[in-house]
């Protein structure tokens, strides 16, 4: 038992410091270069900016929950449905991923605008259903 926490512990210390990495140093500097101060007009709303750096953060915070839930999982700890077994589960979550990354690609790719929607809609369907 303690071999397996042990093991958890540092599978979460791995993934916290690949998300501080990720986030300070890689993408995130990405999001907010060349936005000048003070904002000149442009047909993007100056909120707009900070539109694909939250879908990163929800994008970052999800895909590390599911990382080390997968991680516990495996390891022999139960986390009831958590984690998705069945096909219809599996579909939902990467749906959800996929709207999350279209929603961050949204403010450079206008077209990416298509699968978010798209996978929105299922999002809601599946739940209707």
């Amino acid at each position: 038992m303690d071999k397996r926490k042990a093991a958890l512990a540092a599978s979460i210390a791995a993934v916290a410091i690949v998300d501080i990495l990720l986030e300070k140093f890689l993408f995130l500097p990405a999001f907010y270069e060349g936005l000048p101060l003070p904002y000149p007009k442009n047909p993007k709303p100056i909120g707009g900016a900070l539109f694909p750096a939250a879908f990163f953060h929800v994008l970052l915070l999800s895909a590390s929950a599911f990382a080390v839930a997968f991680i516990a999982e495996k390891l022999g700890f139960n986390l009831g449905d958590f984690v998705p077994k069945t096909a219809e589960g599996k579909a939902s979550l990467i749906a959800f991923f996929v709207m999350v990354a279209s929603g961050i690609a949204v403010w450079w790719y206008p077209i990416a605008l298509l699968p978010f929607t798209v996978s929105a809609a299922y999002l809601v369907l599946v739940e209707i259903a």
